[in-house]
């Protein structure tokens, strides 16, 4: 944890949380926590004042509560089907750690996408530098992915495309 995860407030770190299962048991808890409140509420109203329709009109609020809730938790259970880009604060440490290494002399591209909750994969297209001889580019590989895996948790697969500098084909 940084200094920084200690001053962000509560709504800007869910939304700032990778992994979506965070997001969605954070929003069944607010939306349960939220219809109850109102229902006890409704139902308390009914009780002092004997006006039944108090108790029907918090029903409903409950209801509609409810429906909005599931029909957003139905939005974000399709990024665990259909795969989500990982935030970019992640994909920026991962092109510096990737930079970083010597023998890498550019990252083209970079693409990291969830697959279910756990899941991370991550494709890189770099240019090398010319002079790097075979045992040179295994090395840089194994670098590459011990600080890929550093940075970024629950990568399932890493694919990297290498390129020549650039002129030296």
């Amino acid at each position: 944890m940084c200094s920084s995860d200690l001053t962000m407030g509560l709504r800007d770190s869910i939304r700032a949380a990778s992994r979506p299962l965070v997001k969605s048991a954070v929003m069944r808890d607010v939306i349960g926590t939220t219809t109850s409140v109102v229902g006890i509420v409704a139902l308390g109203l009914y009780s002092v004042t004997g006006i039944v329709a108090l108790d029907a009109v918090g029903a409903l609020g409950a209801a509609a509560m409810l429906a909005v809730g599931a029909v957003l938790l139905m939005a974000q259970a399709s990024e665990l089907i259909t795969g989500r880009s990982l935030p970019l604060s992640d994909l920026e440490r991962v092109e510096s750690a990737v930079v970083a290494i010597d023998g890498v002399r550019a990252v083209n591209s970079l693409v990291a996408i969830h697959h279910g909750s756990e899941s991370v994969q991550i494709e890189l297209d770099l240019d090398l530098d010319d002079h790097l001889a075979t045992p040179a580019i295994e090395h840089l590989l194994d670098r590459i992915e011990v600080d890929v895996r550093a940075e970024v948790g629950g990568l399932h697969r890493l694919r990297v495309q290498l390129n020549p500098a650039a002129g030296t084909e």
